[in-house]
């Protein structure tokens, strides 16, 4: 069986979106030095709140989360497996200028 870890991304309001994270760690172990391995992006949103997510080593992981930082309406990583490294956190602003507008919090590991 694959080892599973949990990523949890808290909501500054409170609410909680946790993904579990199967692989990353077998497959990190199980492989020879120097093996060619084919990566892929696995991209997710907030449905897969409480998911599993299976990972190999070279995958990329990005988490995309409406958001709206102006009323607190924003997300930050408060744990993560070891295996995974958060490359970057952005706020990608809505295209309308519109006062008030959300956008979306992603994250990349």
């Amino acid at each position: 069986m694959l080892g599973e870890e949990t990523i949890l991304i808290r909501r500054h309001a409170g609410s909680l979106l946790m993904i579990i994270v199967a692989g990353a760690l077998a497959v990190a172990i199980a492989l020879p030095a120097g093996a060619a391995v084919a990566s892929r992006t696995v991209t997710v949103g907030s449905p897969a709140n409480g998911k599993t997510v299976e990972l190999k080593k070279g995958d990329t992981l990005v988490v995309r989360l409406a958001a709206n930082p102006t009323t607190g309406y924003d997300w930050a990583v408060v744990s993560k497996p070891r295996a995974l490294k958060l490359v970057k956190s952005t706020f990608l602003a809505p295209h309308s200028q519109a006062i008030g507008q959300g956008g979306t919090d992603v994250f990349r590991f």
